[in-house]
């Protein structure tokens, strides 16, 4: 069965291969057209010409059967064999085949696109079996009911002290009261309330504030600073001094 190809392919190569190179331009022409009749009627590079063949005379411009033998001979890669009647004798068709046909004339073409879309369709099979169990992991996330998690109960702190800019958690009272027992706290700590207050500022370490603050109240047995006896003493004095003129004017 004749391929029924609609193109021959003539490689770019040609016209500096040395064999069609030693064609003249007419034979070279007719090489042309004889690839294409294989083409047309032919398979697989092969075609049998019966002799007289007036079609292919025609195509290849030549006079009749003889001056197409010695054509057909002539033309390079290309084998004509002669097949006798055994009756008579006479040549009754040529047997033209063309060398390397499937490796210059064969379409491959086909093949490659089997190949891309075998793999197309891998990858698009692929893609759709992600996209289908992504929806599935989604339907099922939809579908499940939903777990409350308890969060672990919040240790309740017991204040000591609480305002707007002060806040004394009993823990922290207690370790104040072991280093500053001579003090009122709840005092203190209203006293450092105000002190926030008329400042308009807040402080971040609310126990830190604190210690500092109850630092500063002496205790009653404490040893009063130079300054302070002095002062003390000025005051006597001041006092004494009150007292005798209060007494001479009396």
């Amino acid at each position: 069965m004749a391929e029924q190809g609609r193109w021959f392919k003539l490689w770019v190569t040609a016209p500096s291969d040395p064999d069609l190179g030693s064609l003249s331009l007419e034979d070279f022409g007719r090489w042309c057209i004889l690839g294409t009749y294989i083409k047309t009627h032919g398979t697989d590079g092969k075609v049998e010409v019966p002799i007289p063949c007036p079609p292919l005379q025609n195509l290849l411009r030549v006079c009749d059967s003889e001056q197409l033998v010695n054509v057909l001979k002539k033309m390079p890669n290309c084998d004509v064999h002669e097949k006798q009647n055994s009756v008579t004798d006479a040549s009754v068709t040529l047997s033209v085949e063309w060398r390397n046909w499937s490796k210059y004339q064969r379409d491959n073409s086909l093949e490659r696109v089997r190949k891309f879309r075998k793999v197309k369709r891998s990858k698009k099979r692929r893609e759709e079996s992600k996209s289908k169990k992504r929806k599935e992991s989604s339907e099922a996330e939809l579908t499940e009911p939903t777990q409350l998690h308890e969060s672990p109960p919040t240790k309740l702190v017991e204040l000591a002290f609480q305002s707007e800019r002060l806040t004394i958690t009993v823990e922290q009272d207690a370790k104040l009261a072991g280093v500053y027992p001579h003090v009122d706290r709840q005092q203190a700590y209203r006293e450092a309330e105000l002190w926030l207050v008329a400042k308009d500022t807040t402080r971040k370490n609310h126990f830190a504030f604190a210690r500092n603050w109850l630092a500063k109240i002496p205790s009653p047995g404490a040893k009063k600073s130079r300054a302070e006896e002095q002062t003390a003493r000025n005051v006597e004095a001041a006092q004494r001094f009150r007292a005798r003129v209060d007494g001479v004017d009396g």
